[in-house]
């Protein structure tokens, strides 16, 4: 059987809210993925550093690898440390000194020297 009504009133268009719904929804999608954004870049930003910038000071350089791999490293400098070594309590803590610190152009991307604790004045720098 066909419909009776006439096919202008077939081809109304049903009308809805939901373009005007669907804005606030996007609106807060955006919103909160704001604040996840932020939320991860505060914590980043008052989550302990890798890697801390110190200053070591020590009276009498001694040892093989400080003496052969870093002829001319001064009795203070300044190098860097991982947090974790900064408080740990082992009798060696290795820090990480720059090529021209260590007197020594082949160490590019610096070197880790394993320093005695007992034989070192140690300082964090405020950076």
């Amino acid at each position: 059987m066909m419909s009776t009504e006439s096919p202008a009133n077939l081809a109304t268009p049903v009308t809805t809210r939901g373009g005007r719904a669907r804005f606030p929804a996007v609106l807060t999608a955006v919103a909160a993925g704001l604040v996840l954004v932020l939320g991860v870049m505060a914590v980043l930003a008052v989550a302990p550093k890798p890697e801390q910038t110190v200053l070591v000071q020590f009276s009498d350089p001694t040892g093989r690898v400080i003496l052969e791999y870093c002829p001319t490293l001064p009795g203070s400098f300044e190098a860097e440390a991982r947090t974790a070594d900064l408080s740990g309590t082992s009798r060696t803590i290795p820090v990480r000194v720059t090529a021209d610190t260590c007197g020594n152009p082949q160490f590019e991307r610096g070197i880790w020297l394993y320093l005695q604790r007992s034989g070192i004045t140690l300082g964090v720098a405020d950076r």
